[in-house]
């Protein structure tokens, strides 16, 4: 288009004193300075489209974030339309800006985020990326913080001092217990289904059925049994079933395990 408009103005420039100069009209005027000329119907004419119109509604969350990082601007996220879908609209948006804010490695930018779910993701995603755990305080779902944050991060970089961090009595001895891998931790746990969870990601790590035995919900208890029981290929663990229908369920996994090694 530029090269057309370029050889039009030279064609004009060698013909102007070749012709008899003539007043030129408005309309003609404007033409000339805008280089478009408003007769032209919509159907000739070249339509500006958003650049991303081709796309499903899950595509453009992609493609508006590629953008938005390409051009560093985060307003673009913002310019995300899917139909009357106002849900999924809003769900787009906070793709994006979740994306821009990894881009920018800036947790404030997830604060922009309305879905939840996807601003503590957002938050989480960056707290494990640049190891800081001082950003889980961020996450705004206690069991996301304290397990898929602190803990999390206290496990992928085996340092129990996280663990002292965490603001909560019952998830941080939970945490000490997973990373020093030492059950007395579990036994400081008030709360019944933490603790459970505690003692048998306990017999797990340390390979000890006994700690089953405080495990107060019977079926955990028996699957507690069963686990360790199809680990170290014993099936007299089988004969401390709580729940008799357990029993040979137990002796099953013993013989044909479906449990991963510990």
């Amino acid at each position: 288009m530029k090269k057309i408009a370029v050889f039009v103005l030279a064609l004009a420039i060698l013909f102007a004193g070749c012709v008899e100069e003539k007043e030129v009209l408005p309309l003609e005027n404007e033409t000339m300075q805008t280089g478009i000329n408003p007769n032209i119907t919509d159907e000739i004419a070249p339509k500006i489209t958003e650049p991303c119109a081709d796309k499903d509604a899950m595509e453009k969350a992609f493609c508006y974030s590629d953008l938005a990082i390409e051009k560093n601007d985060l307003s673009v996220c913002s310019q995300i339309v899917v139909g009357n879908n106002s849900q999924q609209q809003q769900l787009n948006i906070d793709f994006c800006i979740a994306k821009f804010a990894f881009f920018k490695h800036d947790v404030e930018i997830c604060e922009g985020i309305e879905t939840g779910t996807l601003r503590d993701a957002c938050v989480m995603d960056l707290a494990m990326y640049l190891e800081d755990s001082s950003m889980c305080e961020k996450v705004t779902d206690e069991e996301n913080k304290y397990v898929n944050c602190y803990i999390a991060m206290a496990e992928n970089k085996n340092d129990s001092q996280i663990c002292g961090e965490i603001g909560d009595a019952n998830y941080s001895a939970f945490c000490s217990s997973m990373i020093l891998k030492d059950p007395k931790f579990c036994d400081e746990i008030n709360d019944t289904y933490l603790a459970d969870s505690c003692y048998l990601q306990a017999v797990w790590d340390t390979q000890k059925w006994e700690q089953c035995k405080k495990i107060t919900d019977e079926m955990t208890h028996d699957i507690c049994l069963a686990m360790i029981a199809s680990q170290l290929q014993d099936e007299s663990i089988c004969d401390n079933v709580k729940i008799e229908e357990n029993f040979q369920n137990c002796q099953n996994e013993v013989a044909s395990p479906s449990f991963p090694n510990g």
